[in-house]
């Protein structure tokens, strides 16, 4: 990913133990999971589109919050998208 610092890769989080102390790349995170209608953490596995749930997994990565009661709490209403023109 890049942000205003520059490069940021997901791998290096393991490596170094935890997300770069970046402020851009934490606001990603953050919209990558509170946007987003997957779920990680179900007794099934995880459950959704697999573009949303590699965000997910990635915001996770970043240290971002990914709880399903969390991100719905804080939502005003949900927008559909769809890649298709009506």
């Amino acid at each position: 990913m890049w942000t205003a610092a520059g490069q940021q890769g997901l791998a290096d989080t393991a490596a170094t133990g935890g997300p770069p102390d970046d402020e851009a790349l934490h606001a990603l995170a953050t919209v990558m999971a509170w946007c987003n209608n997957a779920q990680l953490d179900t007794p099934g596995g995880p459950v959704g589109d697999p573009t949303e749930l590699a965000l997910l997994t990635a915001a996770a990565d970043l240290g971002c919050g990914v709880d399903t009661d969390e991100r719905d709490a804080g939502r005003r209403r949900p927008f559909h998208f769809t890649p298709y023109a009506n």
